[in-house]
């Protein structure tokens, strides 16, 4: 199989420095990025193996908030990055033109990147780390003429441009971490991205870097808090990004999707896309001069039947490198739990086949939201088991992923924390995944053992199209009261012996035993998003 050709137009007309230039699918006829690698990179044989690697890990990132990687190709005396090309703006470019950006519509831009970020955190490196962005600044954010923002940047995350020791360059230290000043990219976590974007937003709002006016930067990065801006950041809004930017990672949001949820909380109402749409055509109108010179191109790019008219051979993509391999485990491993699965497999040839499992699964009937938990009152009368022995029925789904003869249409499933996911007794695989569907209603179990989760989601699936939902499992809080010394256990994991502390557990279905001098107390119950539970234990005296 030939590998995808391409062809250069000419400037992409992306500001001074930029070493991306307009290109041309010979193959699927449609407009491309190519973005130069540096020449030192290029000398460097660690830097260059370096990018490919981390070009073709950013080749299976598909998320609509994500500027799509095709691959690298190879350049007379160099390299190339070729992307998907996103109609619109950088996000500084935006903000040079308009100023800064209304509550509305800073909020809704937030949240398509914080979606897309969190989709690349749980895909994950291949020695299952998350995938850390690491530089989100108003650089790698492109707003579209159609109202949506992709996030850039995946790809040569590794190998961007430093200063001597290491250090980022300069116009990229103003949005770092405080981790990222005393450690570097190594130190990078999913947190570094959420106070990133928090930097990101703040600018947005307020027409400057949060510390613009500081004479140390790293020191107001390390130890400064986020100066109030009340006549621009209304209160809510400004304590989410206060959390956002704590100087200690622990203190701030535990994940992207978290930081989304709680600035669209604190600012409604939310642009629509298209209002953001109207913003873009306002700023940069059909005539402006740097997107009428891209459409120029584009409308003169050749055919992809007839031989490109330009000077020098059509460019081909590298075959990925060959992926590191992984030490042989010394002992056979034992068999895999269901959180262990592998993830994202393909529908319909993941069947439940293991007897333990499909027993367990078979045994199980999922609810989409039940009832909240009962009041313990008294002994129960429920199996002993490590999950929750029975959940609320529900309705059984509509369709499955096997039936033939209807369209289907595709959903893109991110689930926080990452979870097995189940349709009816076939696994479509761990979150974030892709799966098939026909129309209609699907109710999904949702599965970590790991962690204590037994939960479900409805959804929805259009007649054709994509259908992107992400779910984000909240906790709860237990307190169980029972006789000194009993043992407690929920979901098959020990807790100690009372007294115990409040229990943070996921939202959904729960399995609680206590155990003592012989007796025991159990109690199946379902717990709701941030409510509090308590179970008072008593054993009668014989």
């Amino acid at each position: 199989m030939s590998q995808p050709r391409y062809v250069t137009l000419g400037s992409l007309h992306a500001g001074k420095g930029s070493r991306a230039v307009l290109g041309w699918s010979l193959d699927s006829a449609r407009p491309v990025v190519l973005v130069r690698a540096p020449d030192a990179l290029v000398q460097d044989p660690a830097l260059l193996e370096e990018l490919r690697r981390e070009t073709a890990r950013a080749c299976v990132l598909e998320h609509p908030n994500i500027l799509r990687v095709h691959g690298l190709a190879a350049l007379e005396g160099g390299y190339a990055r070729v992307t998907e090309f996103a109609d619109g703006e950088p996000l500084r470019q935006v903000l040079e033109r308009v100023g800064r950006l209304s509550v509305a519509h800073a909020v809704r831009l937030a949240a398509d990147v914080a979606m897309g970020v969190h989709y690349a955190h749980l895909a994950g490196n291949d020695d299952g780390t998350p995938l850390v962005h690491g530089d989100l600044r108003p650089e790698t954010l492109m707003l579209g003429f159609d109202g949506a923002c992709k996030v850039t940047g995946y790809g040569a995350l590794g190998v961007a441009p430093r200063e001597p020791e290491g250090r980022r360059v300069r116009n990229r230290r103003r949005y770092c971490a405080p981790e990222q000043l005393l450690g570097g990219r190594s130190a990078v976590t999913v947190q570094s991205d959420v106070l990133l974007l928090a930097l990101t937003v703040f600018e947005c709002l307020a027409g400057e870097h949060p510390f613009a006016h500081a004479s140390d930067l790293d020191a107001a990065l390390l130890l400064e808090p986020l100066p109030a801006r009340p006549d621009l950041i209304p209160g809510p809004l400004d304590a989410v990004l206060r959390r956002a930017c704590a100087k200690r990672a622990e203190d701030r949001y535990p994940s992207m999707l978290a930081l989304r949820d709680a600035l669209l909380a604190a600012a409604e109402p939310h642009a629509s896309a298209q209002e953001l749409a109207a913003l873009m055509a306002r700023a940069f109108p059909p005539e402006d001069p740097a997107r009428a010179a891209r459409a120029a191109l584009i409308a003169r790019a050749p055919s992809p039947h007839v031989e490109a008219p330009l000077v020098g051979s059509p460019l081909e993509l590298l075959p990925p490198p060959a992926p590191r391999r992984r030490p042989e485990p010394a002992a056979p491993a034992e068999p895999a739990t269901p959180a262990e699965l592998p993830r994202a497999a393909p529908v319909g040839l993941m069947l439940a086949g293991a007897a333990g499992l499909a027993l367990l699964v078979a045994g199980i009937l999922w609810a989409v939201r039940g009832p909240g938990p009962r009041e313990a009152t008294g002994a129960s009368v429920l199996p002993d088991a490590g999950a929750p022995a029975a959940l609320a029925a529900a309705p059984a789904p509509s369709a499955s992923p096997a039936d033939a003869g209807a369209p289907l249409a595709e959903l893109d499933l991110v689930v926080e924390p990452a979870v097995e996911v189940w349709l009816g007794e076939t696994s479509l695989g761990r979150t974030p995944l892709k799966a098939s569907l026909p129309p209609g209603r699907h109710l999904l179990a949702l599965r970590n053992p790991a962690l204590g989760i037994y939960t479900a989601r409805a959804v929805t699936v259009g007649a054709s199209g994509r259908v992107a939902q992400s779910v984000y499992l909240a906790r709860g809080y237990v307190v169980v009261s029972a006789p000194e010394g009993a043992s407690i256990r929920v979901d098959g994991k020990a807790y100690g012996s009372a007294p115990v502390g409040e229990l943070a557990l996921y939202e959904g279905e729960h399995h609680l035993v206590v155990d003592a001098a012989g007796a025991r107390w159990q109690q199946g119950f379902r717990l709701e998003p941030n409510q509090r539970v308590r179970f008072d234990v008593a054993f009668e005296t014989p």
